[in-house]
């Protein structure tokens, strides 16, 4: 059931207790920076080479301002060209609707004015040839229709223009170098306009995930002081667009866009419930929703996932941003870009050449002279190995924040240049941001000038103005598991690294005297006074992650990592531990090499322990995935992406005992399950469930209007809500969440046949008898790792995860991985249990391999 609404009047005051107490601890003057090094060869062996993202060509359709037209070539090529369009209308962030369509021939325009975004479709009969079939192109467009600002009540001073501040940012974004380069490898010409950022390298992040950056960062606030608005509690509230910078901004003649990709882990739409009404005069949140078919456009291949049209998303939502800056009102644009960066850093870099064209877009155009332009990320890498490093942990608390300001200002008013490269080793957060950007626009009457209790200066301060380097994290309003800054500690007589210290410190002055020992008698060491170390707290260290992992301050977990190497001056453990791990990665390479040896004559599949081969049941099929079998019929059901049109997802089955492989009549259908019983298939997509008819091989939607991502039998229809990720139950024509795991987020669900509930999120899977705890049988950094879960003949459950086929055991309560095989999409069980599973362009079945 939907938790209840907790107190946050508690909740507020516990986290200002807490910076209350790091205000009154913090011995330190100002923030000693951790000495970290981006090229290190630990961090160096996440980085790895990404091709750039490849699209379709082809488009006909182009849309600027508010005007959209076929283009030119296309005319060229194509007779009697007729497109319609239809307008995407938002209604709030969880819905919108089509318009009317309009058709519109050959060179004539049409005019955005109901929505910034359309859905388009063409036919045309090419002028090269003789043919009576015309040839179709359908697509979606977007440009900024017409938008009448109300009376701005205030102006701002009179004595500089105010500049329009364009903030690009990416999702997951460190520091600078060397994962995310601000510019292409090998591009440093003096004229680089990328030369010209600011980079503030103590930008520290306030809380954990994307809303805690954001938040505070279009707001002054934090999310404590909104009202609730998580999805899982009963009675929350929609995001309040009135608390946003875009809507104030508006009040004083701004003309502002919000534009964010991937609508369904949206900064406001994943765990929280989404704005009410537009937040901005231009924003994409139904366009996307429409585009990317609620998320189903992700699965359907790695190049088309980041594509819209000929273009890839990134560029898409550059291009929408090139437009604002070419408004002539005054303008406000925040872009947000998620699809690149989020499940793996090293894809942001494609989008290079992009960026560099993009700043040097406003270099030659002019548009700099009255431009404040922002690049930034929210945080660093949540979700690779590199974050359970040392230099990890630091670079998540540490992204991106670059900073251009407009040549006017900074001719107007030349300290703010000055103050903000003297802040740029100064500790800044978010906060600051926001602060900054109302401040060159003239509008400080905009600022939060809330003061922590016991700090001497605001949470919040400008950029353009000095900040204090004696300034502090509980100060700057960072509680001390987000905190970078370093501080010296004592190390008791009783550890190790106390004699370690001076007897390194010893051997360093005499390796520096050694040539000319005649001069310099050896040094011996007599006695040690004191030894300190400079480390971060333990707090950063030993953090983990929210349990909510929603931004939350009130609780973190803590981990097995409060061992990590802290700072360069514990070299002599570095040594000790990085022998123990050449010794360890040596023994696993002997072992391997000895099983390799000794399984020369008996290749194949181990599995379980038994030695098995492949048999390709059908190859030259892209991503099969949600397989079921029907076993009175013999016939495996599953999904794969084949695009055609509007559709994106095939339903097919094949017979497991002639091998005949046939379509089925469902389309954008991409989970599957079987009412073994009574022999029905059940088959969701974004347009709802579909009930299948073998005889006729058709299928009528039954429960419209959802988009079910996961679908289960037993005894009632079970599925999963795609964007919300909530399990319900369909029974009599009607459905109602699961009451056993009501506001609890599913993404793969299934009952075994003792009725025990298994189920995976993005923390782990789980099991649980009904009425009990859950029980945690995997731990996981991201949804992405569990791919299926399935029942054998036998009843028991297996885990498909990322690395690997798992089998759980109720009566221990724990998980074993049961086959190495990598990277699989679909699982299920044949009659004879054989193991059937699917590769990126196969469907596999397990045989025993009877040479062993």
């Amino acid at each position: 059931m939907p938790q209840t609404l907790p107190d946050r009047h508690t909740s507020y005051h516990k986290v200002e207790e807490k910076l209350q107490k790091s205000i009154l601890e913090e011995t330190e003057v100002g923030c000693k920076f951790p000495v970290i090094d981006p090229f290190a060869a630990e961090m160096m062996k996440f980085n790895k080479d990404i091709p750039k993202i490849k699209c379709e060509s082809g488009d006909w359709v182009q849309c600027e301002m508010s005007k959209c037209y076929v283009k030119s070539d296309i005319l060229k090529t194509m007779n009697n060209v007729v497109c319609v369009y239809k307008d995407i209308i938002y209604i709030d962030d969880n819905n919108y609707k089509l318009g009317e369509p309009v058709r519109v021939s050959s060179d004539r325009h049409y005019y955005l004015n109901a929505s910034d975004h359309v859905k388009v479709s063409c036919s045309g009969t090419p002028v090269d040839r003789f043919n009576i079939f015309s040839t179709r192109w359908y697509g979606y467009k977007a440009g900024l229709r017409p938008v009448q600002l109300p009376p701005a009540p205030h102006a701002p001073p009179a004595t500089a223009a105010p500049p329009s501040p364009a903030a690009p940012g990416a999702n997951s974004a460190p520091p600078a170098p060397p994962r995310i380069p601000l510019a292409p490898r090998g591009r440093h010409q003096r004229d680089d306009p990328l030369l010209r950022f600011d980079i503030t390298t103590l930008y520290n992040i306030v809380g954990d995930g994307t809303p805690a950056a954001i938040i505070p960062l279009l707001t002054g606030k934090t999310e404590l002081d909104m009202p609730e608005m998580r999805k899982r509690f009963a009675n929350s509230k929609a995001v309040d667009p009135e608390n946003y910078i875009f809507k104030m901004l508006s009040k004083y003649g701004y003309r502002t866009a919000f534009f964010e990709d991937s609508p369904w882990i949206g900064t406001f739409q994943y765990r929280y419930n989404g704005f009410s009404s537009q937040p901005a005069d231009h924003y994409m949140q139904a366009f996307l929703q429409e585009e990317t078919k609620y998320g189903a456009k992700w699965w359907n291949g790695i190049n088309k996932r980041h594509c819209i049209g000929d273009t890839p998303q990134y560029g898409f939502l550059m291009n929408m941003s090139k437009q604002v800056t070419s408004l002539a009102q005054k303008h406000f644009c925040f872009t947000f870009i998620v699809d690149i960066s989020h499940d793996d850093f090293n894809m942001i870099s494609s989008a290079d050449d992009d960026l560099v064209a993009f700043i040097e877009h406003m270099r030659d155009s002019g548009k700099m002279e009255n431009h404040l332009f922002i690049v930034m990320g929210d945080h660093g890498s949540r979700f690779s190995g590199l974050r359970e490093t040392y230099q990890g942990k630091i670079e998540e608390r540490l992204p991106l924040m670059a900073i251009m300001l407009p040549e006017k200002l900074i001719q107007t008013r030349p300290e703010t240049l000055t103050s903000l490269r003297n802040n740029a080793r100064v500790l800044t957060t978010p906060f600051d941001i926001h602060t900054t950007v109302v401040h060159a626009m003239g509008l400080p009457q905009l600022a939060n000038d809330y003061v922590i209790l016991g700090s001497d200066i605001p949470r919040g301060m400008s950029l353009l103005e000095p900040i204090p380097q004696s300034r502090t994290c509980g100060k700057a309003g960072i509680l001390s598991h987000w905190c970078v800054c370093s501080k010296w500690y004592p190390v008791s007589t009783e550890d190790k690294l106390y004699t370690e210290a001076g007897v390194a410190l010893a051997h360093f002055v005499n390796n520096v005297t050694y040539e000319v020992r005649s001069k310099c008698v050896d040094r011996k060491l007599t006695f040690i006074d004191w030894v300190m170390k400079l480390s971060n707290n333990d707090d950063v260290l030993s953090f983990k992650s929210g349990i909510e992992c929603n931004g939350r301050h009130e609780t973190y977990v803590k981990a097995d990592v409060k061992h990590l190497t802290q700072s360069l001056s514990e070299r002599p453990v570095i040594a000790r531990r990085r022998s123990a791990c050449t010794m360890l990665k040596f023994l696993i390479l002997c072992l391997a090499a000895i099983q390799a040896a000794s399984s020369d004559d008996c290749k194949g599949i181990l599995y379980d322990g038994k030695n098995y081969k492949e048999q390709i049941m059908k190859a030259d099929i892209y991503k099969p995935s949600s397989l079921a079998v029907d076993y009175k019929t013999s016939a495996i059901y599953f999904t794969h992406i084949e695009q055609t049109g509007d559709v994106f997802y095939k339903t097919s089955k094949i017979n497991l005992k002639d091998g005949k492989f046939t379509n089925l009549e469902v389309n954008n259908g991409f989970s599957l399950d079987v009412d073994q019983k009574n022999h029905v298939v059940y088959v969701g997509g974004h347009k709802g469930i579909y009930k299948y008819n073998e005889k006729n091989n058709k299928a009528n939607l039954i429960v419209p209007g959802i988009n079910a991502w996961n679908v289960f039998y037993k005894n009632v229809l079970y599925y999963i809500e795609f964007i919300s990720q909530t399990l319900y139950t369909y029974s009599n024509g009607k459905s109602k969440p699961f009451e056993e795991l009501e506001g609890i987020k599913v993404y793969f669900f299934v009952i075994d046949n003792e009725d025990y509930i298994i189920y995976s999120n993005s923390s782990g899977v789980f099991g649980k008898n009904k009425g009990e705890k859950e029980v945690l049988y995997k731990e996981v950094k991201s949804v992405d790792e569990i791919r299926e879960i399935s029942l054998d003949r036998n009843g028991r459950v297996f885990v498909l995860a990322a690395d690997g086929i798992y089998r759980m055991n109720k009566i221990t309560k724990s998980i074993e991985r049961v086959a190495e095989i990598q990277d699989a999409y679909g699982m299920a069980f044949d009659n004879n249990n054989h193991l059937i599973y699917s590769k990126e362009n196969s469907l596999l079945r397990l045989v025993p391999n009877k040479d062993c």
